[in-house]
């Protein structure tokens, strides 16, 4: 069972939200959660106004004021697990010629850049921690030998991206003491997944706190599925 300081980017709802109701099962754990939007953070409230051990915070990953602002008010708090959840998605790019530079733009910002971003400037509170466990969340459309058909172009390239960011951190962090887990959470029935998906969210998320709980048996910079399971590049 976890224990120590806990912070979860991108918690308002989907897999996010399904780490804080899974986390919360844990006495020991306290969770800071973060959130983009109040219209689309009610779960999250609710589950707030219910447990003094999740702390919210507001904060968009794309926008280097709020993260500025969220390292200072982060300042003398040591992170034990980093899990790095936010992401958003274009599925309407299905030929080339459907590609735009726009959405290549918007979600690389939020996907990859504002990923590392958020990894650099919380990076002296995980080091303080005494895990030092950071979980990027990753999507197998970013496993490019995965690909078999042709699809959505700027979500694939963000999330492959988003790997190299990650995997390239962690090859310079390790002497430091962290370490850096890239997960594929697999098809989940969230707004992103859609009702189709082939995974409920509480299952996606309790295998990925497995592989939390069991980090010492996994390399850092590996790029992992839910149940643990190498995922190739």
């Amino acid at each position: 069972m976890l224990k120590g300081n806990i912070l979860i980017i991108g918690a308002n709802r989907g897999l996010g939200l399904g780490f804080v109701t899974e986390l919360l099962k844990m006495p020991e754990i306290n969770i800071f959660a973060t959130y983009r939007n109040t219209e689309t953070s009610k779960g999250l409230f609710e589950l707030s106004k219910k447990h003094n051990q999740l702390k919210m915070h507001q904060v968009d990953i794309t926008n280097d004021t709020d993260i500025k602002n969220f390292k200072k008010e982060l300042s003398r708090i040591a992170i034990d697990y980093l899990i790095i959840n936010a992401g958003i998605f274009n599925d309407t790019e299905a030929t080339i010629k459907m590609v735009e530079p726009s959405s290549l733009m918007k979600l690389f910002k939020t996907n990859s850049i504002g990923s590392i971003m958020i990894l650099q400037a919380l990076l002296d509170n995980v080091i303080a921690g005494d895990k030092k466990v950071v979980m990027s969340i990753s999507s197998k459309a970013g496993s490019i030998s995965s690909y078999e058909s042709c699809r959505r172009f700027s979500y694939r390239a963000s999330k492959a991206a988003l790997n190299s960011l990650m995997r390239n951190a962690s090859l310079e962090l390790e002497e430091m003491g962290v370490k850096i887990l890239i997960m594929s959470p697999g098809w989940v029935k969230t707004d992103m997944g859609g009702q189709n998906a082939l995974l409920e969210i509480q299952e996606s998320v309790s295998g990925m706190i497995d592989v939390l709980e069991n980090e010492k048996s996994y390399k850092t910079g590996s790029f992992l599925d839910y149940q643990g399971n190498n995922v190739p590049w």
